[in-house]
């Protein structure tokens, strides 16, 4: 039972699988956890190996390769991601790498039944995006591309970020509408 260890996120491939607690997880949308997952899968930083003692770094497989071609790519992020417990802020971290690093566009869907936590779940995600791109900023990009080096550009990307956040009234209008049968 994923709940009874405190365990509410699932992966299916891709897809991450939420489940409601029906209590508070201490600690599960810390400040902490949104680093340890940005370090994981946007900038190739673990502190910590997998559960099982092993550890694959992506970034020291990819060094060791001249030519880097998407079927590695795929079968060195699917490893990346069993490294780590599921968890929206892995869908969250790699929409920021798509999006910032390798200038791919992103969509997140989230869907469920009403009541499921849609609406929870959208805000908790655009906080870690926001939550991401504060610490690229402050660390000089974080070794991503998103802080363009000027005040103007970077107090531009600012407000496309206030803008985001600003954002969440209009999912909880979606997250309102009444659902017919």
């Amino acid at each position: 039972n994923m709940n009874a260890d405190d365990e509410p996120y699932l992966r299916v491939g891709d897809i991450i699988v939420a489940t409601n607690p029906f209590h508070w997880i201490e600690g599960l949308y810390s400040p902490a956890r949104q680093l340890e997952y940005a370090n994981h899968f946007i900038w190739n930083q673990d502190d910590d190996s997998s559960t099982d003692g092993s550890s694959i770094h992506s970034s020291s497989v990819h060094s060791n390769s001249a030519h880097h071609n998407s079927k590695y790519s795929s079968l060195t992020s699917k490893y990346q991601k069993l490294q780590i417990p599921p968890h929206i802020y892995e869908t969250s971290s790699l929409a920021y790498k798509g999006l910032a690093m390798e200038r791919k566009n992103q969509a997140i869907l989230v869907t469920g039944e009403s009541g499921a936590g849609k609406t929870e779940t959208v805000k908790i995600i655009m906080s870690h995006l926001a939550h991401i791109h504060s610490i690229a900023g402050a660390n000089g990009s974080g070794g991503s591309v998103v802080s363009s080096g000027t005040a103007k550009e970077d107090d531009e990307e600012g407000k496309i970020i206030n803008v985001l956040l600003e954002s969440n009234p209009v999912f909880e209008a979606f997250g309102n509408a009444q659902t017919l049968r």
